[in-house]
């Protein structure tokens, strides 16, 4: 009557994916010849499938994308109901970023919005294969009442593939 264990797993997967799970391991050891492992087995069980249920995911489906030839459009015209946001960090907006866009990087948990406007549509981008970290800054900014906010489909990549406005920033 040997040691069996069981392993449920949840774990974030690479970077190049549209969704993120926090961390949760799950492991647990029954023993065959106890009676009580079938007890333990069963809340074990329904402890795991609970926690996975609570993993917070984040779907860059849940908010709406805005095309680079759109957004093109838009500061062709000077339109002033955007706001073009870089959620990278600081050395990656001075390298270049879109013309005329602020930051605002990307962190774990966003303390304060700052001086972000809520009279402005917010056009979030960074250069994550799937938008990972401009579509976490919407969940986050979602979470201080920021209502209109669009994520840039194909982010900071996508526009220079497209030869679209850049611009440097030297500090």
């Amino acid at each position: 009557m040997g040691e069996r264990s069981i392993y449920l797993r949840a774990w974030p997967t690479e970077r190049n994916v549209s969704w993120r799970f926090y961390k949760a391991w799950f492991v647990f050891s029954i023993y065959n010849h106890n009676e009580m492992s079938r007890v333990y087995k069963i809340i074990f069980m329904l402890s795991g499938f609970v926690a996975l249920a609570a993993c917070h995911c984040v779907y860059a489906q849940d908010f709406p994308y805005i095309s680079p030839e759109e957004l093109d459009d838009l500061l062709k015209k000077g339109d002033n109901s955007i706001l073009v946001v870089d959620t990278q960090p600081k050395g990656a907006y001075n390298l270049g970023h879109i013309k005329g866009a602020i930051n605002f990087p990307w962190a774990m948990e966003i303390v304060s919005p700052g001086d972000l406007p809520r009279n402005k549509t917010l056009i979030l981008y960074c250069d994550c294969a799937h938008e990972e970290d401009s579509t976490d800054v919407a969940r986050q900014l979602e979470k201080w009442d920021y209502i209109d906010v669009k994520i840039l489909k194909g982010g900071w990549s996508g526009w220079q593939k497209l030869g679209y406005p850049t611009e440097k920033t030297s500090d």
